[in-house]
């Protein structure tokens, strides 16, 4: 189920196995309510929460800090800039300053693909990184996705065995296997996005 909330603001409620949504232009605040609710915050902010465990922050103008909660919480870093832990395996993230694609890893999405909006993809295994300034390509690891074409646009690609992707300006893809801090915590493979210094 989902609903709206607010001009301009489309939550989306992934309630346990599978999510689909409306993306508003440069808004969309995607909820896991697995286990509880969370709540948009401010105009132009997506905060993202997964509650199953605890509850995530919203982090400064203009960006989305997106939290995990279910062991542990990840952290905002740098201004326009929100790298996205998977905390669970079951939710990540890429951050840049109007665009915000969501993965959820439980079980299934369907995406929404325009300008500066977020699309959604099916993560059941894996997941890939940030492509361009402005643009975010996403990939789905599970089987199959043909990809959208055009300006401003996050073009899909199939990822069923192993992994591509394009370098956008200051964003890199860094991938933790399990062994490493995180990946000891959380018994699965992190990947997250982060500014290049």
């Amino acid at each position: 189920m989902s609903r709206k909330m607010g001009p301009g603001v489309t939550p989306l409620f992934n309630m346990s196995s599978s999510m689909s949504g409306k993306m508003g232009p440069g808004v969309t605040p995607l909820f896991n309510m697995s286990s509880s609710m969370s709540r948009k915050m401010g105009p132009g902010v997506t905060p993202l929460f997964n509650m199953s465990s605890s509850m995530s922050r919203k982090m400064g103008p203009g960006v989305t800090p997106l939290f995990n909660m279910s062991s542990s919480m990840s952290g905002k870093i740098g201004p326009g800039v929100t790298p996205l832990f998977n905390m669970s395996s079951s939710m990540s993230r890429k951050m840049g300053p109007g665009v915000t694609p969501l993965f959820n890893m439980s079980s299934s999405m369907s995406g929404k693909i325009g300008p500066g909006v977020t699309p959604l993809f099916n993560m059941s295994s894996s997941m890939s990184g940030k492509i361009g300034p402005g643009v975010t390509p996403l990939f789905n690891m599970s089987s199959s996705m043909s990809g959208k074409r055009g300006p401003g646009v996050t073009p899909l690609f199939n990822m069923s065995s192993s992994m591509s992707g394009k370098r956008g300006d200051r964003i890199a893809l860094k991938i933790i296997a399990p062994g490493t801090r995180f990946g000891q915590d959380f018994g699965f493979m992190l990947i997250t996005f982060a500014p290049l210094c």
